[in-house]
């Protein structure tokens, strides 16, 4: 089964957010290990969304939703790992939410390409 351009492009975007992850999480030495845990399992999963994708693999939708929803827990537990302020709190879970809606969208457009038995541009 051949992959669209657009899934194509949303794997290449997915990859790109899993290798920064990647690099954080090498970086993060001074992270407590959950948040360390944490990058690496954003990091696999943005991996096997990407393959799935870029491939047009029927799975591809699920493996995506699951990237979208840890790269979320990711960032509202960033404000107790961190022991941040209030302050400093207070967009986590607006751009979690972000993170939620875009996932979302994303997966409705993965499902309904590799649904079609055509995965023409």
């Amino acid at each position: 089964m051949r992959s669209s351009v657009v899934l194509r492009i949303l794997a290449v975007l997915v990859g790109l957010d899993g290798l920064a992850h990647a690099i954080e999480a090498a970086r993060g030495a001074h992270d407590p290990r959950i948040l360390l845990a944490e990058h690496v399992l954003v990091f696999v999963s943005a991996v096997v969304a990407a393959v799935g994708l870029w491939r047009g693999s029927r799975w591809s939708p699920w493996a995506l939703a699951a990237f979208g929803i840890i790269t979320a827990v990711l960032v509202v537990s960033l404000g107790p790992l961190l022991a941040l302020d209030h302050g400093a709190r207070s967009g986590l879970w607006t751009g979690a939410a972000t993170i939620v809606v875009l996932t979302a969208v994303a997966v409705w457009y993965a499902n309904r390409r590799v649904a079609s038995p055509s995965l023409d541009v």
